[in-house]
C-alpha cells in the first residue's frame, strides 16, 4: 500500500463520518419538527373546543344542545361552566407544551401556582364534578385531581 491508497482510505472513511453525523443531524431535526407538529395539531384541537365554548359563553341557550352536560344551571352558571372548561384546556396545552420542551420550566411552574389558586375557585370544582368536562392529557389530569385533594384536606 503507498501512500496515495492510504490518503484515499482516510478520506473515504472521513466522508462515510460526515455521511453518519449528517444523518444523525437529520435524525434529531426530524424528531424536532415532529414534536412541533404534534403540539400545533394539538394546539388546533384545543382551539377549535375553545371556540366551541366561547359560543356558549356568548349565547348560554346553545348550551342546551347537550342538556344533559347543563341540567339545573342558570344562565350564569353556564357561562361559568365554559369558561372553567377554557381555563382547563389552556392549561392543559401549556403542560403539552412543557412535557414536549416548547414552554420552559419557569413559565410551567409560574402557571402550575395559577392551577393551584384556580382549583380552589367553587365553580372551577364544580366544573369538575360534572361529567362534561375532557381531559385529554392522563398526567395533567393527575395534577388537577391532585390540586382539588389538598384544598380538600385543607378544609
Amino acid at each position: 500500500m503507498n501512500q496515495t491508497d492510504f490518503f484515499i482510505i482516510i478520506l473515504m472513511f472521513l466522508q462515510t463520518i460526515i455521511y453518519g453525523a449528517t444523518l444523525w443531524v437529520l435524525i434529531i431535526q426530524n424528531r424536532k419538527l415532529t414534536k412541533s407538529i404534534n403540539i400545533n395539531n394539538y394546539q388546533t384541537a384545543v382551539q377549535f373546543l375553545k371556540d366551541l365554548r366561547q359560543l356558549r359563553i356568548l349565547d348560554p341557550s346553545l348550551a342546551k344542545v347537550y342538556k344533559k352536560e347543563i341540567k339545573g344551571l342558570s344562565e350564569d352558571e353556564i357561562r361559568f361552566h365554559f369558561f372553567n372548561l377554557i381555563v382547563l384546556s389552556t392549561l392543559e396545552l401549556l403542560y403539552a407544551q412543557n412535557k414536549a420542551g416548547f414552554l420552559d420550566d419557569d413559565t410551567w411552574n409560574f402557571w402550575l401556582n395559577a392551577i393551584k389558586r384556580i382549583a380552589q375557585e367553587k365553580s372551577f370544582q364544580d366544573m369538575l364534578v360534572r361529567s362534561s368536562y375532557k381531559i385529554v392529557n392522563p398526567e395533567f389530569e393527575k395534577i388537577i385531581r391532585s390540586e382539588i385533594q389538598s384544598i380538600k384536606n385543607k378544609k
